[in-house]
């Protein structure tokens, strides 16, 4: 089981002093484990960082400051945000098995 607790949609990282918003998440269980769903819009692969401490998962993202030219804004251009997830992993979860 995971519980997020923090249930605020944004939030301030006391490390780091930087405003971030939780994304919006699913997780689903199945017989391997469990999956996590992310909605992080405008995030890749290399913005992206996925840590484990003790019994707590960290997902953290950060927006691309340049639009591809290929992209099409409909409204204004998005403004680069910071996104953070974190949720406790329940105590018989092994966080070394997490990929």
């Amino acid at each position: 089981m995971l519980t997020n607790p923090d249930t605020s949609r944004s939030l301030v990282d006391a490390t780091a002093g930087e405003q971030a918003t939780q994304p919006a998440y699913r997780v689903r269980q199945h017989e391997e484990g469990f999956t996590i769903l992310l909605a992080l819009p405008g995030v890749s692969h290399d913005l992206l960082s996925v840590s484990t401490k003790q019994d707590t998962l960290t997902v953290t993202g950060q927006r691309a400051k340049d639009i591809p030219e290929e992209w099409k804004c409909h409204r204004s251009p998005p403004s680069p945000v910071a996104y953070r997830l974190v949720l406790q992993l329940h105590p018989d979860l092994d966080p070394s098995s997490i990929r």
